[in-house]
């Protein structure tokens, strides 16, 4: 689950570590793959469009390699021209 820090005061009510509604969003990065995104969730373009997910499913496949013809949605694409993503995540130092 990935997690971000609170934007909310510390006050009564602040999440720690987890923006609300995100605790039943998980996310699975698959090696070389799509982005497994599961939960409830509200997808939008880079103009604030509602992109629709399709009915009946709790979780979506995003597209990482950008090769996609159903964009943002992983068509498999991926596996025909080779992407080739980072092996894992790079820590953060200090």
């Amino acid at each position: 689950m990935i997690r971000y820090p609170s934007r909310r005061s510390a006050g009564a009510g602040a999440c720690r570590g987890v923006l609300p509604g995100m605790d039943e969003v998980k996310i699975k990065v698959l090696a070389s793959g799509p982005y497994l995104v599961s939960g409830p969730i509200a997808l939008s373009d880079a103009e604030g469009n509602a992109i629709e997910i399709p009915a009946g499913r709790n979780s979506v496949a995003l597209c990482r390699c950008g090769g996609s013809v159903n964009k943002p949605f992983c068509d498999g694409t991926h596996s025909k021209i080779g992407f080739n993503a980072a092996a894992k995540a790079v820590a953060e130092s200090g």
